[in-house]
């Protein structure tokens, strides 16, 4: 029965596995400088002559004795070196190669004093002559201390590998599994008798993985004494199991490798976690992008509405003034003049532009008085109108000498609710280009309806991405664009590139407090692209600076982050993209850096 942990407990668990990975890696390391020691250990050859008894030695074996070359060979010596047993193991060797003419090899010490021994291997041989008659013994005994406290360490280490908690794993140089652990079998159901020999890649979810390559392995090894990544694992009751993996090499005296040897955790409950923790990231990024968007739509979409009720009612007295027209008995000449200056209305509206406030207001003044001496009872409601369409007393005079007495009220009722109606279609189709623009700014900043993978020009992503939070950036905030113009297109998640904007904008906004100065630049660099993300907020304390990108590390208060964001923008921009990001900060500047590959497109 699973039990569930803590956040804080999860994270010390995985920083006590991160040590021990380290310590693994060191003492891999200690044990790779002992076999190299071990290349260049000591080797001392000689012989002896059957016939005259006669004792050589090699230079490497005066080294390996510790004597001076002035002292003649001489087998007594080399026998006062070795323990007891070990001077009657050496006789007894030499007698059995004289006897049987069969090669002899053995292992054993030489002394110098209480502090100091030496790990030696002896091979011995016989040299006869044509008629097989004994000539020579020789002998080569080499310095193999470094050997044998590399296999002691070894042996401890596999020792301590079969009580470990952990899975542990050792791999032929083909890949197949030769041993495992009580740790692995716990963790996936499979006893070593199972799967001995098997090839590792074939408890892998995925054969695409590079650990299931050897040729990977062995390049990568030889470049670095450990690797690590996290691999999904097929349990023996087909469960899907997340594992930390460390591998490293075994090797033997030539440095060569002859085994690799897998280190895993078992991280399914930590993914798990993040990956919750990623999905709530993610539905509170979404909450606020559509509070945004909300408050961005709700003014032109209230506009429209407005502009909507009042259309209802002002077509409802167009259509009550045209029918009194039409009872008055006015001609066709009539109606063609009224469409005409309607036309002539409708382009003189430009004109107001260039009057103040206060003069427009002197203006409908002049107007309200010029209705009323002709006795025109809606003059206060006509005159605003005809002032925002650029028409002046002077205008109404000219118009009003084309019409009849009876005619001149209702011909001017009609151009008012004709220019009401213009307007009001004005306002809605300005709101609704506006609730049209927004939309395609979301279609274009999450990539609806478009394939994963896109050619995309980054600018217009980051503008998008500052459309979508213009609901944070108040007027203090100074948003600074450096776009050089001639960078090209790259081939990239667009989507998640732009939860890379999102993000840093988010925490660049957030930094400035809601005032300040943001500066983002773009331009090329060694062939890839770069983006700076710079703002003038406090700075990032130099003692985090480690921390910022781990997963659920935040400064902010509760409720206000979840820890999450700058790992999303490392996953992304690292794991997805294979990109670089990396920031720099003291007070008053703070920038982020992201590094893109550049694979041009059309």
């Amino acid at each position: 029965m699973q039990t569930e942990i803590s956040t804080t407990e999860l994270i010390e668990t995985i920083n006590v596995l991160t040590s021990d990975l380290k310590a693994l890696k060191e003492k891999n390391k200690e044990l790779a400088d002992q076999l190299q020691q071990s290349k260049v250990s000591l080797i001392g050859e000689w012989s002896i002559n059957l016939k005259n008894r006669e004792v050589y030695w090699s230079d490497g074996m005066y080294e390996l004795l510790n004597l001076e070359k002035d002292v003649a060979p001489d087998m007594k010596i080399f026998y006062k070196k070795l323990p007891r047993e070990c001077s009657d193991q050496l006789n007894g060797a030499i007698q059995s190669v004289f006897l049987t003419r069969n090669n002899y090899s053995f292992e054993h010490f030489i002394i110098f004093d209480k502090s100091k021994a030496l790990n030696v291997k002896t091979d011995l041989s016989l040299i006869t002559d044509t008629e097989s008659k004994p000539l020579k013994i020789v002998g080569k005994t080499s310095d193999i201390t470094s050997v044998k406290s590399a296999q002691q360490e070894l042996e401890r280490l596999s020792l301590i590998a079969s009580k470990t908690s952990n899975a542990i794993v050792i791999l032929d140089i083909s890949g197949n599994i030769d041993w495992i652990n009580t740790g692995f079998t716990m963790m996936t159901g499979y006893r070593i008798e199972e799967i001995k020999k098997a090839p590792f890649k074939e408890y892998l979810y995925s054969n695409k993985s590079k650990f299931s390559d050897p040729h990977y392995l062995t390049q990568q090894l030889s470049e670095q004494h450990s690797i690590n990544e996290e691999l999904r694992l097929k349990t023996k009751m087909n469960k899907e199991l997340w594992v930390l993996i460390n591998i490293s090499p075994i090797l033997n005296y030539e440095l060569n490798p002859v085994n690799y040897i897998l280190i895993m955790s078992d991280i399914t409950q930590q993914r798990k976690i993040e990956e919750e923790l990623r999905q709530t990231e993610k539905m509170v990024a979404l909450g606020k992008l559509s509070s945004g968007l909300a408050h961005e739509l709700n003014n032109p979409a209230s506009a429209c509405t407005r502009a909507a009720s009042q259309l209802q009612g002002v077509i409802g007295d167009l259509q009550k003034v045209t029918v009194e027209l039409a009872k008055i008995n006015a001609d066709s000449k009539h109606w063609n003049t009224i469409s005409d200056w309607f036309k002539l209305f409708l382009a003189k509206k430009e004109q107001t532009e260039l009057l103040s406030p206060l003069e427009l207001s002197d203006e409908e003044e002049k107007l309200n008085d010029w209705f009323n001496k002709k006795g025109i009872e809606q003059g206060w409601q006509l005159s605003p109108i005809f002032v925002q369409q650029g028409t002046w007393v002077a205008d109404l005079e000219k118009i009003a000498s084309w019409y009849p007495p009876e005619l001149i009220e209702p011909v001017f009722i009609l151009f008012c609710k004709s220019l009401e109606v213009s307007n009001i279609s004005e306002a809605i189709e300005k709101g609704t280009g506006s609730i049209s623009n927004l939309v395609n700014v979301v279609k274009s900043y999450s990539f609806m309806d478009q394939a994963a993978v896109q050619y995309v020009d980054i600018h217009d992503g980051i503008d998008d991405t500052l459309k979508i939070l213009a609901h944070n950036i108040t007027p203090e905030i100074e948003i600074v664009r450096q776009f050089q113009n001639d960078l090209p297109k790259i081939e990239i998640f667009g989507s998640e590139l732009n939860q890379v904007w999102t993000n840093l904008l988010e925490n660049a906004i957030f930094a400035v407090r809601g005032a300040g100065k943001i500066t983002i630049r773009t331009f090329s660099y060694n062939d890839k692209l770069k983006v700076e993300i710079e703002d003038s907020g406090i700075g990032i304390p130099k003692e985090i600076w480690d921390r910022i990108f781990d997963p659920f590390f935040t400064t902010k208060e509760v409720g206000e982050g979840t820890g999450l964001g700058l790992d999303v923008v490392r996953r992304i921009v690292i794991n997805r993209i294979g990109g670089e990001i990396d920031f720099v900060s003291k007070p008053g500047q703070t920038i982020f850096k992201v590094l893109l590959p550049v694979k041009k497109g059309k």
